[in-house]
Protein backbone atom coordinates (compact mmCIF):
# COMPACT_ATOMS: atom_id res chain seq x y z
CA UNK A 1 0.00 0.00 0.00
CA UNK A 2 2.95 2.36 0.79
CA UNK A 3 4.71 1.49 -1.78
CA UNK A 4 1.66 2.13 -4.26
CA UNK A 5 1.51 5.59 -2.69
CA UNK A 6 5.26 6.31 -2.83
CA UNK A 7 4.94 5.49 -6.61
CA UNK A 8 2.25 7.72 -7.15
CA UNK A 9 3.58 10.72 -6.12
CA UNK A 10 6.47 10.18 -7.92
CA UNK A 11 5.07 9.54 -11.00
CA UNK A 12 2.73 12.57 -10.56
CA UNK A 13 6.10 14.45 -10.08
CA UNK A 14 8.60 12.89 -12.36
CA UNK A 15 5.25 13.73 -15.47
CA UNK A 16 4.13 16.91 -14.04
CA UNK A 17 6.99 18.96 -14.72
CA UNK A 18 5.03 21.21 -17.00
CA UNK A 19 2.88 22.62 -14.55
CA UNK A 20 5.98 24.33 -13.20
CA UNK A 21 6.61 26.36 -16.14
CA UNK A 22 4.85 29.79 -16.49
CA UNK A 23 2.46 28.85 -18.87
CA UNK A 24 -1.24 28.04 -18.31
CA UNK A 25 -2.26 24.20 -17.53
CA UNK A 26 -5.50 22.33 -17.67
CA UNK A 27 -8.01 22.70 -15.00
CA UNK A 28 -5.63 25.86 -13.80
CA UNK A 29 -7.55 28.12 -10.88
CA UNK A 30 -6.54 32.10 -11.47
CA UNK A 31 -4.19 33.87 -14.24
CA UNK A 32 -0.72 32.68 -15.00
CA UNK A 33 2.08 35.02 -14.46
CA UNK A 34 2.00 38.51 -16.12
CA UNK A 35 4.29 38.95 -18.62
CA UNK A 36 4.01 43.13 -18.58
CA UNK A 37 3.60 45.49 -16.18
CA UNK A 38 0.09 46.08 -17.67
CA UNK A 39 -1.12 43.27 -17.84
CA UNK A 40 -0.08 42.81 -14.13
CA UNK A 41 -2.57 46.10 -13.42
CA UNK A 42 -5.17 44.56 -15.27
CA UNK A 43 -4.85 41.60 -12.93
CA UNK A 44 -4.63 44.08 -10.11
CA UNK A 45 -7.90 45.42 -11.38
CA UNK A 46 -9.58 42.26 -11.82
CA UNK A 47 -8.60 40.86 -8.50
CA UNK A 48 -9.76 44.19 -6.54
CA UNK A 49 -12.85 44.23 -8.72
CA UNK A 50 -13.52 40.66 -7.92
CA UNK A 51 -12.52 40.99 -3.78
CA UNK A 52 -15.18 44.05 -3.52
CA UNK A 53 -17.68 41.64 -5.29
CA UNK A 54 -17.54 39.18 -3.10
CA UNK A 55 -17.06 41.29 0.45
CA UNK A 56 -20.23 42.82 -0.76
CA UNK A 57 -22.43 40.09 -1.51
CA UNK A 58 -21.31 38.67 1.93
CA UNK A 59 -22.11 41.00 3.89
CA UNK A 60 -25.64 41.06 2.13
CA UNK A 61 -25.70 37.49 2.60
CA UNK A 62 -25.00 38.01 6.56
CA UNK A 63 -27.45 40.80 6.71
CA UNK A 64 -30.42 39.05 5.60
CA UNK A 65 -29.62 35.51 7.95
CA UNK A 66 -28.99 37.56 10.90
CA UNK A 67 -32.03 40.37 9.83
CA UNK A 68 -34.61 38.03 9.05
CA UNK A 69 -34.82 34.94 11.49
CA UNK A 70 -38.73 33.23 12.07
CA UNK A 71 -37.91 34.00 15.79
CA UNK A 72 -37.51 38.08 15.55
CA UNK A 73 -40.38 38.20 12.31
CA UNK A 74 -43.15 35.45 12.84
CA UNK A 75 -45.01 37.24 10.57
CA UNK A 76 -44.03 37.92 7.35
CA UNK A 77 -44.74 41.54 5.62
CA UNK A 78 -47.33 41.63 2.71
CA UNK A 79 -45.67 44.55 0.05
CA UNK A 80 -44.36 43.41 -3.39
CA UNK A 81 -43.05 47.37 -4.45
CA UNK A 82 -41.26 50.24 -2.74
CA UNK A 83 -40.58 53.07 -5.28
CA UNK A 84 -38.10 54.22 -3.38
CA UNK A 85 -35.76 50.79 -2.72
CA UNK A 86 -35.70 50.80 -6.45
CA UNK A 87 -34.51 53.71 -7.56
CA UNK A 88 -32.27 53.84 -4.47
CA UNK A 89 -31.20 50.55 -5.46
CA UNK A 90 -30.80 51.86 -9.60
CA UNK A 91 -28.82 54.79 -8.61
CA UNK A 92 -26.26 52.74 -6.50
CA UNK A 93 -25.86 50.08 -9.22
CA UNK A 94 -25.30 53.32 -11.79
CA UNK A 95 -22.43 54.22 -9.35
CA UNK A 96 -21.23 51.30 -8.95
CA UNK A 97 -20.80 50.44 -12.90
CA UNK A 98 -20.03 54.28 -13.25
CA UNK A 99 -17.18 53.74 -11.05
CA UNK A 100 -15.66 50.29 -12.82
CA UNK A 101 -15.58 51.64 -16.38
CA UNK A 102 -14.01 55.04 -15.03
CA UNK A 103 -11.04 52.67 -13.66
CA UNK A 104 -11.35 50.46 -16.83
CA UNK A 105 -10.54 53.69 -18.99
CA UNK A 106 -7.60 55.05 -16.87
CA UNK A 107 -6.03 50.76 -17.23
CA UNK A 108 -6.84 51.17 -21.70
CA UNK A 109 -5.17 54.85 -21.11
CA UNK A 110 -2.05 53.52 -19.89
CA UNK A 111 -2.06 51.12 -22.64
CA UNK A 112 -2.55 52.96 -25.43
CA UNK A 113 0.29 55.35 -24.00
CA UNK A 114 2.77 52.56 -24.74
CA UNK A 115 5.64 53.26 -26.95
CA UNK A 116 6.94 50.31 -29.51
Amino acid sequence: MIITLYSTILIIFLFNFYSFTDASTSWQIGFQDPATPYTEGILNFHNIIIIAIVIFTSWLLFRCLTLYKKELHPNSENFTHSTLLEIIWLIFSAFVITIIVILCLIVLNSLLKINV
